[in-house]
Formats: structure tokens, sequence, C-alpha cells
């Protein structure tokens, strides 16, 4: 796994099974390889075209209808921590010796910046259009920003002294409500907040020198109100096993939900009538054992097992890197062994699925949830049946994007701004996907 984990990824909650089990959506996963050849990849993302791309010593590609990967960049060294696509054109890629930005579809790496180790873009449309944040691996506070989508960089301020850099991890942005705005990143330290765009940082109550290690930070529902939450995986040093957090407040103050004894990964489903999530174990080095998959239904209290990854130890420790679900709606995981043989991408045969039904749709509900044009290049109509107030807009990573409100069923949203890329739109019990492309 990357050291103390990757920024984009989602993901973040497993259980020591010390209580009892949630109510299982009732999908048991399965897992297919990836492409025609193994490596170790490291993060992935998907492009507007549906391409899938993955970073590690190498830069892969695997075209949408395709079964073969395409090696686009050979032997970048350093390069392959983290990947960020703009566009089928334009991406990033970070390294031991900084950020590279490539705007020939991956073939070659302009240096924009002489560090580097994890990326966030803000959405384009957001309160923070045009802000990239990049955790910096050796000297300074450890989070530089970026208000020209990563052109240049500058390092950020933090308002309390520790004495190692607060490297970042992870970020999300608040779209919505009273705190606007707000980045909240997680890094090494613990949680902190920004509320002018990156540049200056304070605290969060989940912050301490040399204790707290934020590994990942998503936004996510509260499973009981509907109301916005933010999970974060951390490690403790004054504990043995890794923890996981929520904030109600956007990121202010912070609670503990469970303790588990490895590191993890999650990811945010944005499921019609329920707001699941899933996590993968970290790793596993005992031999013959497989990478397992979990879920819960409430919030990260309680899990259950809901699948299990074709990767087995056989003599050498396997690792999972990233998770995020495809436009094809699978799940998608890579896996990375020790040792000079190379681990598969993996993805579920099936699309992430709830099987468990609400227990009722409004009674005015009829029809269908739908988002037209799609693709989108600019803005995009939502209409949903009568009796649905509110579309929530969330990238394939889970993160959520936007909270819409619908007057009459029916809103307009403004994609210019957005990534491209493939996102869901729910409404109460709907769900459906749009792409948005340039």
């Amino acid at each position: 796994m990357i050291p103390q984990c990757i920024s984009n990824i989602l993901l973040v909650a497993y259980l020591l099974f010390t209580g009892g089990l949630a109510t299982a959506s009732g999908q048991t996963l399965l897992f297919e390889q990836v492409g025609n050849f193994p490596f170790d990849g490291i993060s992935f993302e998907f492009d507007s075209e549906e391409s899938l791309w993955v970073a590690g010593s190498d830069v892969y590609r695997l075209t949408n209808g395709s079964s073969s990967w395409e090696v686009v960049n050979e032997n970048t060294g350093g390069l392959g921590r983290q990947i960020l696509v703009l566009s089928p054109d334009t991406l990033f890629l970070t390294s031991s010796s900084g950020v590279g930005r490539s705007t020939n579809g991956g073939v070659g790496f302009v240096a924009v910046y002489d560090e580097g180790f994890s990326l966030y873009a803000a959405e384009q449309n957001g309160p923070n259009s045009g802000v990239v944040l990049c955790g910096t691996r050796l000297g300074g506070t450890g989070i530089s920003y970026s208000t020209n989508r990563g052109a240049s960089f500058s390092e950020a301020s933090i308002s309390v002294s520790t004495s190692s850099r607060s490297r970042l991890h992870a970020a999300v942005e608040i779209p919505n409500g009273a705190a606007t705005g707000r980045l909240v990143s997680a890094g090494f330290n613990g949680i902190l907040v920004s509320e002018d765009a990156g540049q200056n940082w304070t605290p969060s109550s989940l912050f301490q020198d040399g204790r707290y290690t934020g590994e990942d930070i998503l936004v996510g529902v509260d499973h009981l109100t509907g109301e916005r939450k933010l999970f974060a995986a951390v490690s403790d040093a004054q504990a043995p096993d890794y923890q996981l957090y929520a904030s109600d407040d956007d990121g202010l103050t912070w609670q503990h939900v469970t303790t588990r004894p490895q590191r993890f990964l999650i990811i945010f489903v944005p499921s019609p009538g329920i707001e699941r999530i899933l996590t993968v174990e970290g790793g596993t080095a005992q031999e013959g054992d497989h990478l397992t998959l979990f879920e819960s239904l409430d919030g990260g209290q309680t899990w259950t097992e809901t699948g299990e990854l074709p990767a087995e130890v056989n003599g050498a420790a396997i690792q999972s890197q990233d998770m995020a679900i495809g436009p094809d709606g699978k799940l998608y995981i890579s896996v990375s062994r020790s040792g000079s043989d190379e681990e598969w991408v993996y993805r579920s045969t099936e699309p992430i699925v709830v099987a468990n039904a609400p227990e009722a749709l409004p009674e005015e509900s009829f029809g269908e949830l739908r988002v037209f044009p799609n693709p989108a290049a600019g803005a995009f109509i939502i209409e949903a049946p009568l009796g649905y107030v509110e579309a929530v807009i969330t990238d394939m990573r889970g993160r959520v994007v936007s909270q819409i409100p619908l007057i009459g069923g029916r809103s307009s949203f403004d994609a210019t701004g957005l990534l491209v890329g493939v996102y869901v739109v729910t409404a109460g019990a709907l769900s459906t996907r749009i792409t948005v492309s340039r």
C-alpha cells in the first residue's frame, strides 16, 4: 500500500467483530481480473471516455471496450504514486521528485512542482474552482496549493507548530451550506481545515503533533438523518489499531466510530434507498489469505462480509491500493504484491446494487429519475417524480459533489466546472448516472 494511503482513494472502514453484524444488502460480490496482464497498480481514475488509467511504475490505460492494457508511458521511475485525470489529454502524476503534468495523453510529463505525494482537485463549478492541493514529501508544512488547476503551486501555512510536516494524504470540499467552500484535509498529525481555498489551515479536534495520521477522508451521508457526514480513516500512535472517525459539523469536530487491526480502504456508495459503505482490507501477509470486502449500512458501526478478491498470499504479501466504482457500476480495486511477482486490477463481475428495497416510496412518486442531455458538456436537467425534494450528485469515488433542491421535481445543474468523468445522481430511492464531457 502507498505510505499512509493516497488522497483520492476512497476510501475508510472495517471493524473488529465484537458486536452484531449489520443487515446485509443481500449482494455477494465476485471478482474478475481486468485486462490481459498483471502489474502492481497504485492509483487509478476513469476519464470522460470511460477509459481506465492506472499509475504504477508505468502508466497504463484500458480504453473503453478493450480487454488489453496499453502502456502509455514506460519507466516513469518515481512517477506513479497518484494519477489525476482532468481529461483524456491532460493528467497529473506525482513522483518522488515532484508533480508532472501531461497534455499529450500521458506520453510525456513536464515538471510543474518539485514536491509531490498526493493530489486533490476541487470541482470547477464549486466554491474552490481552480484549486488543486498537493501533499509535499520533504520540507515545509506538508501542504501546497494551486489556484490555476495545477500549473503552479505555493506552500500553504498552518496555524500550529509541529515537529513534523503535516503532509496531506487526502482532502474533501464542502459544497454548500454554512461551511460552503471549506476544505478538510487528512494527513500527518491529523485533520486540518481551511476556509480560504487551501492557503491557510487550522487544526480540527482530531489533531495532535506526532499522534494522529489521517489516512483518508470522504463526504458521505448520515444513515439515520440523511444529512451530510464526513468520515476519516485515522491511525493513532497511542493505539495499536486503526480507527474510523465521523464528523457531523463539516470537519471541525470528530467522534470515534469503530476500530480495526489494520489499514483499510473505504468508499461511500450512493445506493438507492440506502447509504452504503464498502471497505476492503488494506493488506495481508498470512499464507493462503485473500483480501476481504465488507459492507456497512449503519455509518460504519457494524460490518458484514460481502466478497473476497481472488488475489491470494502465496509466498508474498498482497495489498489493496485503490478502490472506486467504475462507469459500468462495477467495483474496481487495484492490488500489489511484494517481491518480484505482480498483481492484477480486479473488478466485480456485476454492478454494485442494493437488494434491500426502501420501505416505501413517496405516495406521489411515479416514473423515473432522468438526467439530460447525457453526456453533458454544460448544464443538464434533473427530473424526478413528485415527492422528491433534493438530488445528490456524487463522483465515482463516493464523494458528494453537490446537493441540489428540486422544485416540482425538476432542477438544472451547471456541469461546466466538473472534472470530466462519470457521476451518480441520486434522488431518494432513485439513482442514475451522467457523463460530463468537453
